[in-house]
């Protein structure tokens, strides 16, 4: 239902068409959900990217859908396989990791030393139809790509209920 369909009367057609791209509502919510991750994260205020202190952000994933599968990226540049873990418990997949850089360099009898540490931890919850046993993980190139095969055995079936009318 859009915006116009609230009008009960009345000359539609110069009313704004608001898309999330730039609905007011929409930016605001945005921005909000932005600013809670951010806390919880521990990121400072006014930071960059929140990348103050080399915290990495939690990393953003991408979830596609076969009619066998469902699959997950998440870009991790800066990463190998060793500096992050996949898991799954009772139907929580689990992507974490651990940034560790330390660089050192004498240039002209100066010396540089740089260090940045930063963990990230992203969950989500596995749709009932995913087959936990048989999830794989590859990673490559910073990205890490994980396939959430499906269960046949697992569909789900819908199930009316009856209503009764409350004495």
């Amino acid at each position: 239902m859009s915006f116009r369909d609230l009008i009960p009367f009345g000359n539609r057609s110069n009313l704004p068409v608001l898309s999330p791209a730039n609905d007011p509502f929409e930016t605001l919510h945005r921005e909000i959900d932005r600013l809670f991750q951010d806390v919880w994260q521990g990121k400072p205020f006014g930071t960059a990217n929140g990348s103050a202190n080399g915290a990495i952000r939690m990393p953003e994933i991408e979830v596609s859908e076969t009619d066998k599968a469902y699959a997950i990226e998440a870009d991790l540049p800066g990463m190998s396989e060793d500096d992050v873990e996949v898991s799954v418990v009772d139907g929580v997949l689990t992507i974490a990791g651990e940034r560790r850089h330390e660089e050192e360099r004498k240039e002209k009898g100066v010396q540089y030393s740089e260090r940045s540490y930063g963990m990230f931890k992203r969950s989500l919850q596995l749709p009932a139809d995913v087959n936990e046993d048989d999830i794989k993980a590859s990673f490559k190139n910073g990205v890490i790509h994980v396939e959430l095969p499906k269960s046949p055995e697992k569909i789900e079936k819908v199930r009316r209920v009856a209503i009764k009318k409350a004495s």
